[in-house]
């Protein structure tokens, strides 16, 4: 259901530019594995297929073996979170990240490893950091997981520190991440202290359906969990001065562990009026339409076969993504260079006459 329902809604300009291996903003692990088997078209869904069930599936870190009735709250808090239906069909490295999140939570509650599984770790945050910048965001969770461990401090800074400077070196030989992140920084500096607020409130309660952000976030703070604070404030901030709705879904698995701790306080009584309120509180969800203007205006008249079109307007990768023509935008320069034309804005006359 979650992939049909990003389905329906067609590739945006992101998803466009992981399943093109356009090299930005992200690292390139995850958009490169996706280039390699995005050419038919129908393999949109199987990856939307594959992201939604790795979301779902994740809840399986957060259950408890001796605890089912607790367990049966826990998994619908998890999966009727808003962030949860709204993003985890689609193909966005913030899912990934998330996932990512959901992991180290749970490696934060073991006990102990070896080094081998030691060394897993640091490979898994390896490739974490090489999905999306925003995993740096985890840092306080993997400094105590090795902080922990009985590792020597050569070997924890090696495991912790290694990846983070590749990453570093990536980025310093990447000048298309570097101007994407000034660009990011920069774009939202017009929007005032209090609408940001607004905005970062909006998509607080949002990503959690309401219930489970308030749950979540008192449970983190009644149960001291430092680590577990650090690393949300981290990712509270980043969202608040870098704001995209699918950040939303970062905040979710910090709600379920603050949940975990919470839950137990209640009666059952309550328990199941929080699910029933859940149950309600996801029909009023802000579900996008069912359109996509680059799918939708490429399909119409058999525009996709030409070998040039020209956009006059505003628009984004999901273009080149359904077309195998050359997408250009409209300038002067190619304003007599094109097939076809697509008015995304108001067109002038003069460019019209005798086109399509």
């Amino acid at each position: 259901m979650l992939a049909l329902y990003q389905w329906s809604i067609g590739i945006r300009t992101d998803e466009a530019k992981y399943l093109l291996d356009i090299p930005y903003p992200h690292p390139p692990l995850a958009r490169y594995l996706l280039s390699l088997f995005s050419s038919p078209l129908w393999m949109e869904f199987f990856f939307r297929l594959f992201f939604a069930t790795l979301i779902v599936q994740a809840v399986w870190f957060f259950l408890d073996k001796k605890r089912t009735a607790m367990n049966l709250l826990i998994a619908a808090a998890w999966l009727l979170s808003g962030s949860v239906i709204l993003q985890a069909g689609s193909i966005m490295m913030a899912p990934l990240t998330a996932f990512s999140a959901v992991v180290f939570l749970w490696l934060l509650r073991r006990l102990s490893f070896t080094e081998w599984q030691l060394m897993l770790v640091a490979l898994f945050w390896l490739a974490s950091l090489f999905i999306a910048y925003q995993a740096a965001l985890l840092l306080p969770l993997v400094l105590v997981i090795f902080w922990r461990s009985r590792l020597p401090l050569w070997k924890q800074c090696l495991y912790v520190g290694g990846p983070v400077a590749m990453l570093i070196l990536y980025t310093l030989t990447n000048p298309l991440a570097l101007a994407s992140m000034l660009n990011v920084a920069g774009k939202d500096a017009s929007i005032t202290f209090f609408v940001k607020i607004f905005f970062f409130l909006q998509l607080f309660f949002l990503s959690g359906s309401g219930v489970v952000a308030t749950l979540g976030i008192i449970g983190l703070a009644y149960a001291k969990k430092w680590t577990e604070l650090c690393a949300f404030g981290l990712i509270a901030v980043y969202v608040f001065f870098s704001f995209q709705e699918y950040y939303g879904i970062l905040f979710v698995p910090f709600f379920i562990i603050g949940m975990k701790e919470f839950l137990p306080l209640l009666t059952p009584i309550v328990r199941w009026g929080l699910f029933e309120t859940l149950l309600i509180l996801i029909q009023f969800l802000p579900f996008a339409p069912l359109s996509n203007t680059a799918r939708d205006t490429l399909a119409f008249q058999n525009l996709a076969p030409h070998k040039d079109i020209l956009v006059v307007g505003s628009f984004g990768h999901e273009w080149q993504y359904y077309s195998d023509a050359v997408i250009l935008r409209y300038s002067e320069t190619f304003k007599n260079r094109y097939d076809a034309i697509v008015c995304l804005d108001t067109c002038s006359q003069e460019l019209l006459r005798g086109r399509r």
